[in-house]
Parts: C-alpha cells; structure tokens; sequence
C-alpha cells in the first residue's frame, strides 16, 4: 500500500533566506537536519532560519499536505568573558602553609543560556606561576587562587 508511504520536501523560505543552504530533511522520515556546520557561512550570518515542509503520499493519485512552517532559531555565544579586574596581585608571606587560599579572581560572562555562559579556568602563560599555585573553581564566576608547592626555598619574588 503506497499510499501509507510518506515523503516530505523542504520549501524555500523567503528570498533572501538561506534556510535551504543550511539545513535538509530527510524525505523518508521527516527528520530536518543541518546540513553544513551553522558555524561556517552561509549558516553563520542567521539566529532564525524559516522555511516550509510539506509531505506526499505515495498513493494513486499523489495526495501532499499543505506545508507547515517551521522555524529554527539559534541561540549563538554572544558575549566574551570578562575579568573583573585587569590585574590581579597578591601578597603573601614566604612561609605560608600550603593549600592555603591566597586569593580569588573573578570573571562573568553575560550570554544567559548554557553552554555559553559557562565558564572554565586554566593557568596558561607564566615562567613560574603553575609551579607554585593551583585554582579551584569556587562557582561559575568565582576561583580559589592556592598555594600548592613551597615558596620558602625559592629566589623567585614574582609569580605569573
């Protein structure tokens, strides 16, 4: 029996939309997909994509629905993180016990939805800064900056 089989087609959206260049649908099951990255153009210059898709039978005579509109929205990473302070300096004395907290530096990041607005921390750059101390993650916007290796031994007054 043909006509319980279905195909369906994705219809131009408006003139200038680029809908059809980024995203597809599979005929035999109605599943639309991203056909090319939305991170790379043409997909890249649009947060909503809307187009129509309309299904046919395979029966005699050829029945389609009427198209339905579907529209897709991209919620794209907006906002770079931010530091509160450009410079962070801490002072401390040399015979401080390890794992103690020697201080905290804070960022945010203004983009609401997840994952954007997550944040990750890592100690890059610096001659000795990662010999010395370790950050812990307090929260999203929060980090514990912590002795973790000895400075009583060490010429080093400067750590970065």
């Amino acid at each position: 029996a043909s006509n319980n089989v279905v195909e369906c087609e994705l219809l131009n959206g408006t003139s200038n939309d680029r809908s059809l260049d980024c995203f597809a649908v599979n005929p035999s099951f109605g599943v639309i997909f991203a056909k090319r990255s939305i991170t790379d153009p043409p997909c890249n210059g649009s947060d909503q994509y809307n187009f129509k898709v309309h299904c046919s039978d395979k029966g005699s005579p050829v029945l389609t629905s009427s198209p339905s509109d579907v529209t897709i929205t991209i919620v794209r990473n907006q906002n770079p993180p931010r530091w509160d302070r450009t410079i962070y300096n801490f002072t401390i004395l040399m015979n401080l016990t390890l794992y103690s907290i020697v201080g905290i530096i804070r960022s945010t990041d203004a983009d609401p939805l997840s994952p954007f607005g997550i944040l990750s921390y890592s100690i890059i750059g610096g001659a000795n800064g990662n010999t010395y101390f370790t950050i812990i993650p307090i929260d999203n916007n929060n980090v514990n900056v912590i002795l973790s290796n000895t400075v009583i031994n060490t010429l080093d007054q400067d750590f970065q």
